[in-house]
C-alpha cells in the first residue's frame, strides 16, 4: 500500500523531540517508586537476516522497581514484567500502573521501534510480512542487549499483536504471555457499501494517509485537532492535558516511521494482512486475554482465539471500563495482571 509523505515545514509543526520529552516527564512524574529511563543501543545485537536498517538504533525503555527491593536479593527474586504499548502510544501512558506493578515485578516497558521516542527509522519495505519482523527483530535485539530471559510479556492492543508475533518466533525466552485487548490476531476486512470506481480510487487515496500525517499538516491546528479527539482521556489524568499533549507530541515529533510500517499490514482491499491466528496453535506458554468491558476489541474476540491457543489460556474483563483499561480503572487492571502472574516463577 502506498504511504502518503508529507512535506510539510518544521516550523509548521508546534513540537519537536524536546516537546515530546518534556510530555513524557510531566506524565512519568506521577510515578513514586525509583525508575530510570534509558537509550538502548540495539544495533549491535540485530540478527543478520534482519531487514531493519544498519544504523544507530535506540530504544527508550523505563525500568521501574519498588522502593524498599531496591538492589536487594528481593528485587532479584521478582519475576519480569515487560509492557509493549499500542498503537500511536508509548511508555508514558502506563505512568500509573507502575508503582503498583513494581511492588510484585521488576518492571519494564519500551517505546517500539518507530514510535515513541525511540528511534524512527525510515521504512522503505512494502509488504506487512516485513513491518512484523521489524518489530520482532527490534524487540528481541533489545532483549539481549538488556540481558533478559525468562520474563513475562505483555502487550497492549497492537502491542498485542507484536507480543504474540514475538512469542511465535521466540517464546522459549518467555514464561507468561499477557494480551490487554489484543488487536490483530485475527483477519478483518473492511466492507464498503458502493463499488463505483470514483468511491474506489477515493478510497485508495484515503488509505494513503496515516492519522499521524495529517495531524502533521494541520501544523498548529493539530494540537487542537488532538485534544479534541482525546477529550475523554483527561477523565483518567486527573482532569489534566498531559496524557492528550504527550499523545500530541508522540504522534508527529520525528518523521513518520513506526505509523508507515503498520500501514503496510492494512489493505483498501484485503483488510488487515498478517493475521496470527492460523498460528495460535504454536504458542506453548501460559496466556491471558485481559479485556475491558466496552473494549471495542470485545471479550467476544477472545472467546474465538481461545480454543486455538493450545497452551493454557483464561480471559479477564475488567469492569466498566474500555480499550485503556489500563487508565481508567487502573487498579482493576492491576490486580487482573498480578493474578495472572504466579509469584514465584
Amino acid at each position: 500500500m502506498a504511504v502518503n509523505h508529507f512535506r510539510v515545514h518544521k516550523g509548521w509543526v508546534p513540537s519537536s523531540p524536546k516537546l515530546l520529552e518534556e510530555a513524557e516527564r510531566r506524565l512519568l512524574a506521577r510515578v513514586k517508586n525509583p525508575y530510570e529511563l534509558r537509550m538502548v543501543p540495539i544495533q549491535e545485537y540485530v540478527p543478520s537476516e534482519s531487514t531493519l536498517p544498519r544504523q544507530p538504533l535506540f530504544i527508550n525503555t523505563i525500568a521501574v522497581h519498588a522502593a524498599k527491593d531496591n538492589g536487594t536479593s528481593a528485587q532479584k527474586n521478582k519475576p519480569t514484567l515487560v509492557i509493549i504499548h499500542g498503537w500511536g502510544a508509548g511508555i508514558g501512558l502506563f505512568c500509573k500502573n507502575f508503582d503498583g506493578l513494581s511492588e510484585h515485578f521488576n518492571v519494564y516497558a519500551i517505546d517500539l521501534l518507530g514510535w515513541g521516542r525511540s528511534s524512527r527509522p525510515r521504512f522503505d519495505t512494502e509488504t506487512g510480512i516485513h513491518a512484523q519482523s521489524w518489530w520482532v527483530d527490534s524487540l528481541e535485539a533489545w532483549r539481549v542487549a538488556m540481558g533478559l530471559d525468562n520474563f513475562v510479556l505483555l502487550g497492549h492492543s497492537f502491542g498485542g499483536f507484536v507480543a504474540t508475533s514475538y512469542a511465535l518466533k521466540h517464546q522459549r525466552h518467555l514464561q507468561r504471555l499477557i494480551l490487554a485487548s489484543p488487536f490483530g490476531l485475527s483477519p478483518f476486512k473492511v466492507i464498503y457499501r458502493s463499488q463505483a470506481l470514483f468511491m474506489a480510487a477515493l478510497r485508495r487515496r484515503i488509505w494513503s494517509l496515516t492519522p499521524q500525517g495529517l495531524v502533521r499538516a494541520l501544523g498548529p491546528f493539530g494540537p487542537g485537532t488532538v485534544a479534541w479527539a482525546r477529550r475523554h482521556m483527561q477523565a483518567w489524568f486527573e482532569q489534566s492535558s498531559d496524557a492528550v499533549d504527550y499523545l500530541y507530541h508522540t504522534s508527529v515529533a520525528g518523521g513518520g516511521s513506526g505509523e508507515k510500517a503498520f500501514a503496510r499490514m492494512m489493505s483498501v482491499d484485503d483488510g488487515w494482512t498478517v493475521p496470527l491466528s492460523a498460528h495460535l496453535h504454536e504458542l506453548r506458554i501460559p496466556t491471558t486475554l485481559l479485556y475491558g468491558q466496552r473494549d471495542w476489541v470485545d471479550m467476544q474476540h477472545g472467546a474465538s482465539i481461545r480454543p486455538l491457543i493450545r497452551a493454557p489460556c483464561m480471559t479477564v474483563v475488567v469492569p466498566n471500563s474500555g480499550h485503556h483499561a489500563y487508565a481508567e480503572d487502573t487498579k482493576s487492571w492491576n490486580d487482573a495482571v498480578i493474578r495472572a502472574i504466579p509469584r514465584h516463577l
